[in-house]
C-alpha cells in the first residue's frame, strides 16, 4: 500500500512541478508579443496539458491510498462513493487534496485556451496555491515546532517547484529559445536554490531533532537527498559560470548538462515523494498530550512579562521566509543603485528595516507568541501589522526602489 502511495505521490509532484515550470516559461522566460503568448510559448501548451493531467491523476491516486491508509482498510472500501465523498467534503486533508485535483484539472482544461501572459500568470499562482494547500494537513502539521515545520516545508516545495519545473521546461525547449530563457531562469534558480537548501535544513532539523532519529531509514533518505542537492548546486554553479560569457557557450554541452541535471532532480523528487508518504521517526518516549499543542501547535508559554514579550521567539518559517526575501530584494536594489553611482537615502533603508522588524515581532516574536493565547495580545499584534509596520514599509519606498533598479519592460 505504501509503495503505491509513494508512486502516485511521485506522479503528483512531478506533474505539478512540470506544470509550474511550463507556466513559468510561458509567462516569464520566453518573449511575448504585446502581452500575448509567442509562438514558442504556444508550443508548450501540449506539455502544459500533459503535465497538469499527470498531476491530477497522481493526486487522485494519493487521495485514494491516503484514505485507505487512514481507514486501515482495502482499496475497495476507499473507492466506495459514499466514503470517498465524505473524505473530500468533510475531512480537511481530503478537502485540500480535492482542491489540488480541481486546480490541476482547471489548468489542463485551460491549457489550450490561454492566449495572454496575464492568464498564464494567474494559472501559475493558482497552481502554486493548489500545490501547497495540502501541506497544512501533512505529517509536518502534526510534528513539533509546528510553525517552523509547516512554513519551511511550504517554502521548500515552492522553491523546488520553480527550480525543478524550470529545469524540466528548459530541457524541453526548442534550441533557438534557450539563449533567451536560460539567462532569465538562472537568476530565479539562484534564489530558488537558496530557499530550497535553507528550508530543507530547517525542516529536517524540526523532524529529526533527537539522536535516535538519525539511525532510521527516513534519515538515510534525507541524507541521500542532501547529497543529490549538493550535486545539483555544483551543476548550477557550472551553468552560471558558462553564462558569464554568452558568446562562447557550447549549447550542445549545455543541453547535455541540463538533461543530466533533470535526471538527478527527478530522482531527488522521488526521494521527496517517499519522505512525504512516510512518517518521520517518533521519539523513544512520546511526549504527554498537550491541549495547547493540539490546538495551536505551540506549548502554552509562561505568564507574560516585559522581558518575555520582547525576547521570546516562536519562529513562523513561512513569514520569516517572506520577510527575508523582502530584505534581500531591497538590499539588492540598494546595491544596484550604489554600483550605478546613485544615492539611496539611509533613512529609507532604516525605515524599511523597522517595518520588517515590526512585522517579525508581531508574528514570530514574543507578541506573536502570546497572540496565540490571549485576545488582547492578538489585537495588539493586529494593530502593529495594520497601523505601525506599514509606516516603516511606506517610508522605505520599496516601489520607488524597484522602479529605479528593475530593467524596463519584460
Amino acid at each position: 500500500m505504501t509503495a503505491f502511495s509513494t508512486i502516485f505521490k511521485y506522479l503528483s509532484l512531478i506533474g505539478s512541478f512540470a506544470t509550474i515550470g511550463t507556466l513559468l516559461s510561458m509567462g516569464f522566460l520566453l518573449l511575448d508579443h504585446e502581452g500575448k503568448l509567442s509562438t514558442s510559448s504556444i508550443k508548450l501548451k501540449r506539455l502544459l496539458w500533459g503535465s497538469a493531467l499527470t498531476w491530477a491523476v497522481g493526486t487522485i491516486g494519493v487521495i485514494i491510498f491516503t484514505l485507505a491508509n487512514i481507514l486501515g482498510q482495502s482499496l475497495s472500501v476507499a473507492v466506495d462513493a459514499t466514503v470517498l465523498r465524505s473524505f473530500i467534503t468533510q475531512v480537511t486533508l481530503g478537502q485540500y487534496l480535492f482542491f489540488e485535483v480541481l486546480v490541476a484539472l482547471t489548468v489542463a482544461f485551460l491549457a489550450f485556451r490561454i492566449q495572454r501572459i496575464l492568464a498564464t500568470v494567474f494559472l501559475l499562482i493558482l497552481s502554486i496555491i493548489g500545490l501547497v494547500a495540502p501541506i497544512f494537513q501533512s505529517h509536518a502539521a502534526s510534528s513539533g515546532s509546528h510553525g517552523l515545520a509547516i512554513g519551511s516545508l511550504v517554502i521548500h516545495v515552492v522553491g523546488l517547484a520553480l527550480w525543478v519545473g524550470g529545469i524540466i521546461s528548459i530541457a524541453l525547449l526548442d534550441p533557438e529559445d534557450r539563449p533567451i530563457a536560460v539567462p532569465r531562469f538562472s537568476q530565479l534558480a539562484l534564489w530558488a536554490v537558496i530557499a530550497v537548501v535553507a528550508s530543507g535544513a530547517i525542516n529536517a532539523w524540526a523532524r529529526l531533532d533527537f539522536k535516535q532519529a538519525w539511525t532510521s531509514a527516513y534519515a538515510y533518505v534525507v541524507i541521500a537527498k542532501c547529497i543529490a542537492t549538493v550535486i545539483l548546486i555544483v551543476i548550477g554553479y557550472m551553468h552560471r559560470k558558462n553564462l558569464g560569457n554568452r558568446q562562447s557557450i557550447d549549447w550542445k554541452g549545455f543541453v547535455n548538462l541540463v538533461f543530466t541535471e533533470a535526471v538527478i532532480m527527478i530522482a531527488t523528487v522521488a526521494m521527496g515523494a517517499w519522505l512525504s508518504s512516510n512518517q518521520a521517526p517518533s521519539r523513544p518516549t512520546p511526549p504527554k498530550f498537550d491541549a495547547a499543542i493540539a490546538v495551536t501547535g505551540i506549548s502554552t508559554p509562561p505568564p507574560p512579562t516585559w522581558s518575555r514579550i520582547f525576547f521570546s521567539y516562536e519562529p513562523d518559517a513561512l513569514m520569516i521566509g517572506l520577510l527575508i526575501t523582502a530584505i534581500a530584494l531591497y538590499v539588492k536594489g540598494v546595491l544596484v543603485l550604489t554600483r550605478r553611482g546613485d544615492n539611496w537615502p539611509v533613512g529609507r533603508t532604516v525605515a524599511f528595516a523597522c517595518g520588517i522588524g515590526a512585522i517579525d515581532f508581531a508574528t514570530s516574536g514574543g507578541l506573536g507568541l502570546y497572540a496565540h493565547f490571549a485576545f488582547s495580545y492578538h489585537m495588539v499584534a493586529h494593530m502593529i501589522l495594520g497601523m505601525i509596520a506599514p509606516i516603516g514599509i511606506v517610508l522605505g519606498a520599496p516601489i520607488t526602489l524597484a522602479l529605479r533598479t528593475l530593467p524596463q519592460g519584460r
